[in-house]
């Protein structure tokens, strides 16, 4: 699978927020060529926006997961490939900065940056989970047939829509493509020429490893991951 990535430009990157420990990792500095114009479009339109995240690579998507079981949390953190982050199409902001430089109530904020294609996780206008995640359905009537599949809480199911267009048939491997795939990730050997019955053992492996039900078969869940975990991006080898 090969994503479409874009770097965000450098005039936009310097309002991301500086981490504690020392600059942001690279990967934030990409993101979906959309979700890229939308930051562009509210940056000259005055939005400054704080981001915190954006694209999410499967290194840091796992770290993420760790960190969670770490936690004894109830949920863990989304495999690579579950988060429209992962596709670049989502962005984490410092909302409450938001409000306060631009003077506006959240609904209000919600309605420019929408106007500019991003598009806040929740419907209802309130503060709380996950206010802060915007997502790159396009602005206006670009938007509308993402928008179609939303629910009435949250535009989730949007940008799910949006990945499955982008990418839905990458995620159907054949054979011999799941057999690559376990290959370069280390869970067989042979360069992936592997039959569907012998690759069975490695699949209970990696479905074994990465939280999945263990059955052995490749259904839609364990090939989608696999073509996530193997990704590039047009550019080459995908930014840590």
């Amino acid at each position: 699978m090969i994503l479409d990535l874009v770097p965000v430009p450098d005039f936009v990157r310097s309002h991301y927020r500086k981490d504690k420990s020392g600059p942001l990792p690279r990967r934030i500095a990409w993101g979906h060529p959309d979700l890229v114009a939308s930051l562009v479009r509210c940056y000259q339109d005055g939005f400054r926006l704080v981001v915190s995240d954006c694209w999410r690579s499967a290194e840091s998507s796992r770290a993420r997961r760790a960190e969670f079981e770490a936690r004894g949390g109830p949920q863990l953190a989304k495999r690579p490939g579950e988060s429209p982050h992962f596709f670049g199409l989502s962005i984490d902001i410092d909302y409450s900065l938001a409000l306060l430089e631009t003077k506006l109530t959240k609904p209000q904020l919600d309605a420019e940056l929408s106007a500019r294609g991003l598009w806040c996780h929740r419907r209802d206008g309130f503060a709380g989970s996950e206010a802060w995640h915007y997502n790159a359905l396009g602005p206006g009537d670009a938007a509308k047939p993402w928008l179609a599949a939303a629910s009435p809480r949250s535009t989730s199911r949007a940008v799910e829509a949006r990945v499955i267009d982008l990418y839905g048939k990458a995620f159907a491997l054949s054979t011999v493509e799941v057999a690559r795939a376990l290959a370069s990730l280390g869970y067989v050997s042979g360069g992936g020429t592997a039959t569907y019955e012998a690759l069975k053992p490695a699949i209970r492996d990696f479905q074994d490893d990465w939280g999945l039900d263990v059955d052995g078969i490749a259904g839609p869940k364990t090939q989608r991951l696999l073509a996530c975990l193997t990704a590039t991006h047009k550019g080459g080898p995908l930014p840590r």
